[in-house]
């Protein structure tokens, strides 16, 4: 993606439960619509997930944001 032009890329490292990944697009769009970075965004959503389910971070810990 960064190839292609995107100077802030938020993805995840293997596939993510379809429960959890409408979570964190929701708290990641939350974020960048207050005016805040792509990266805090990126955190915010993590933070949300791993609060959610420390124990199980095959559920929290593919999210992954690649930027300045």
């Amino acid at each position: 993606m960064q190839t292609a032009g995107f100077r802030h890329v938020i993805a995840t490292l293997w596939p993510v439960s379809d429960t959890r990944a409408p979570q964190a697009t929701d708290r990641v769009y939350e974020v960048l619509t207050s005016g805040d970075s792509p990266a805090t965004a990126a955190h915010e959503a993590l933070v949300l997930l791993r609060t959610a389910r420390p124990d199980a971070p095959v559920l929290w810990a593919p999210y992954v944001h690649v930027g300045p």
